[in-house]
């Protein structure tokens, strides 16, 4: 190696740091070293502390040790899986959220080491750092398959679970799979499903709807497969009784649903308190409009504390986008207004459930209709349980362990399939 060594370190062997750390007992730490060893081309004792300096500078991410989960008493070597997605400002993060739930099960219920691999911005790396898993982030530049297949090389994972929305090709996919590893998909409608390996999605129409007759695999579809958490906080009820009413339509609104929820709302004289949400992109001004019609309305622009507000309503009117999961999964009745004809066949199946209440395209929805359907919510308490039972019961927080079970079980039967074959010939010739 042309590795290049600081004359005050030259003549430092590593063998001293290494015996330190392997000292502090610190979990993961035994992979650090397994892993720089490897990195460097050197057997014990034979690197300097200057390649080894070199080397933490030139990838930092060696410092993410992925034992943060597993107990350090656990010394086998573990299979990897490499999570592929991405998010951020200004993709979202629910994809980055979602995965992160499937590697927290990976790692604690299945004793897999866990890595992301990144197209995104900061904010999705630190969120996953955070997290305390490792992370690689595409070089600028770079074609997306070539950075797979070197990290695939590199890192020698047994199985990749892939939730992406970039023009990743099935014959890349292929290529991906010729490494000696699996590929699964999330929620993915492209054509990758068709070669991967295994395949998530809810019971939704859309997927219905997909051609699956050259699929390699039959995929996994049902409620009991989406991969999102219950709310880490128990449901808050006002003491006075009275019913508090999420609107969330976010998005840049340009339909004018929330104005119109709004007014809705404004009309029904029930004690009635509403917290109308807006995304950071929607109108300048919107607010000031939603606090003229309704002075006692809360009105909150981006909020910090999401979950908290969920988790304080009784009832909610949103468009049928992502929030329709993070209600289900946490218990509240919602109305749901389509922003396209995509949101709407969600909000249909949804509704078809008993989770909630399918109100229509936006384009179409009428400001009567949304009161009216508020007011019924209101007039029948039986309702608004069963839709809250119904909803923690098709997605009761359990998708992201099942998702990650059936992966270590794919890995496993890949494993003892590539074994037997072996085995077989030695017993036939009697060794």
């Amino acid at each position: 190696m042309n590795l290049v060594r600081h004359p005050a370190l030259k003549s430092v062997n590593a063998r001293l740091i290494i015996g330190v750390l392997r000292m502090t007992g610190k979990p993961g730490i035994s992979t650090l070293i397994e892993e720089a060893y490897r990195r460097l081309q050197a057997n014990e004792g034979t690197a300097t502390l200057s390649d080894l300096i070199e080397l933490l500078n030139r990838e930092p991410g060696l410092f993410d040790l992925p034992g943060r989960y597993i107990p350090s008493a656990v010394s086998e070597v573990r299979e990897t899986v490499m999570l592929r997605c991405d998010g951020g400002d200004t993709l979202g993060m629910v994809h980055v959220r979602r995965c992160l739930s499937v590697a927290r099960s990976l790692a604690r219920s299945e004793g897999l080491d866990v890595r992301f691999a990144i197209i995104g911005d900061r904010s999705a790396v630190d969120e996953i750092r955070a997290a305390g898993f490792a992370v690689d982030v595409m070089p600028e530049g770079a074609e997306e398959i070539d950075w797979l297949l070197d990290l695939a090389q590199y890192h020698r994972p047994a199985a990749w679970l892939l939730d992406v929305r970039t023009a990743l090709t099935p014959h890349a996919v292929l290529r991906l799979k010729a490494t000696d590893t699996l590929v699964a998909v999330i929620d993915d409608v492209s054509a990758r499903r068709l070669v991967a390996d295994a395949a998530f999605y809810p019971p939704l129409p859309q997927v219905f709807a997909l051609d699956w007759s050259l699929a390699e695999r039959e995929p996994a579809v049902g409620w009991e497969w989406v991969p999102i958490e219950p709310p880490a906080r128990p449901a808050q009820r006002r003491a006075d009784g009275s019913t508090h009413a999420l609107v969330a339509v976010g998005g840049a609104d340009p339909q004018g649903v929330t104005l119109l929820a709004a007014s809705a709302l404004a009309g029904i004289e029930r004690g009635l308190r509403v917290t109308v949400v807006l995304a950071a992109s929607a109108p300048e001004g919107l607010e000031r409009r939603i606090e003229e019609l309704a002075p006692h309305f809360g009105v909150l622009r981006d909020p910090a504390d999401m979950q908290g507000l969920l988790a304080g309503a009784d009832i909610a009117l949103i468009s049928c986008g992502t929030l329709a999961w993070d209600l289900a999964v946490a218990g509240v009745p919602a109305l749901y207004v389509g922003l396209n004809e995509d949101h709407e066949l969600t909000a249909e199946a949804f509704a078809r459930t008993g989770m909630g209440v399918s109100l229509g395209l936006a384009t179409a929805v009428k400001e009567k209709a949304i009161a009216d359907a508020v007011e019924d919510l209101l007039d029948d308490p039986e309702m608004r349980r069963a839709m809250s039972a119904a909803g923690r019961m098709n997605l009761d927080g359990r998708g992201a362990a099942r998702i990650a079970a059936r992966l270590h079980h794919l890995v496993d039967e890949r494993r003892h399939a590539l074994v037997e074959p072996s085995t077989t010939v030695a017993s036939r010739t009697g060794t």
